[in-house]
């Protein structure tokens, strides 16, 4: 929980032509997790789109090769426990739309919430008789 994971979208094309105009927007359920701005895509002339504390993030304008895949990456940051269902729909402007979704899960580690507790080893005293 508040850890940052990072989440890659593959965007895969069986035509044999490039798919253009890839488009999607990726909305996480509240509380499940916000994207951050760190971002990457190896999809040709796209842009990812996301912005700090928001609960989704967004892809426009790629182009994906023939008989290839390209992917889109975001930093997400875990806020509530729990598994979230994430779904996506890609649109394009020459192939159509296809959907996908995935669970994210988010971890609460009781250990990092507790406080320490150090023990100290004290030498023995010497006793006076």
């Amino acid at each position: 929980m508040n850890g940052t994971s990072r989440l890659t979208i593959t965007i895969a094309n069986s035509n044999l032509v490039a798919i253009t105009g890839a488009a999607f927007t990726d909305t996480f359920r509240r509380h499940g997790g916000d994207a951050t701005p760190d971002t990457a895509t190896t999809c040709s002339g796209g842009v990812v789109t996301a912005t700090a504390s928001d609960n989704k993030f967004s892809f426009a304008g790629g182009t994906v090769p023939l008989s290839g895949n390209c992917t889109v990456q975001v930093d997400v940051k875990g806020i509530t426990s729990g598994g979230w269902l994430n779904s996506v729909t890609v649109t394009s402007t020459n192939a159509g739309s296809g959907a996908a979704s995935a669970t994210l899960t988010v971890w609460y580690s009781p250990a990092s919430a507790c406080p320490s507790l150090r023990i100290r080893s004290t030498p023995p005293q010497a006793r006076s008789a």
